[in-house]
């Protein structure tokens, strides 16, 4: 019987831990969706969470988000590193 209840604890660590992994369960600010992942915004000085759903697509392309920046109306904008590199030439 205690070995039973050992294992149990132990599965029970190893599932809260993978799930503490996996990201915050803050709902996305754009869509509600977890897990989610806390980004700060410059702006505001607070952090925001999205899904990686939301934040996988540059935001002026069809390229894979890598990069995101707070844009001058206060919102966090997920670009490729091509668009980053124009609007960090635009803005230098």
């Amino acid at each position: 019987m205690k070995k039973l209840v050992s294992l149990f604890c132990g599965f029970l660590l190893i599932l809260m831990s993978l799930l503490a992994a996996c990201g915050s369960s803050t709902p996305c600010v754009d869509c509600g969706d977890t897990p989610s992942k806390g980004y700060q915004n410059n702006s505001s000085g607070e952090k925001e969470y999205y899904c990686s759903y939301c934040a996988s697509d540059c935001a002026f392309c069809s390229n894979r988000a890598t990069k995101h920046y707070t844009s001058g109306f206060g919102t966090i904008i997920f670009v490729c590193g091509e668009c980053y590199a124009e609007i960090k030439d635009l803005n230098s």
